[in-house]
């Protein structure tokens, strides 16, 4: 979970970057996910998966290849 929460911290910064408010409330309900008591693998793979979505219509390719970092610390 710690590795990912460092993942996620990246992913936060480029998030933020992008001031697009559909981007914003998906990293904001993943991070209360991963920073819940007990987070779920399937909700945060799901969370994942929307960002990265949302990212390909802002066209930043780097957060794509934060979400697959992601993703393939949770396989």
């Amino acid at each position: 979970v710690q590795k990912l929460k460092t993942i996620l911290s990246r992913l936060n910064v480029l998030v933020k970057e992008e001031k697009d408010q559909m981007l914003q409330e998906a990293a904001d309900s993943l991070n209360k996910e991963i920073n819940s008591e007990s987070p779920q693998k399937s909700v945060v793979k799901k969370g994942l998966a929307i960002i990265k979505g949302l990212a390909m219509g802002v066209a930043s390719s780097e957060i794509a290849m934060i979400i697959n970092e992601a993703l393939c610390v949770l396989q």
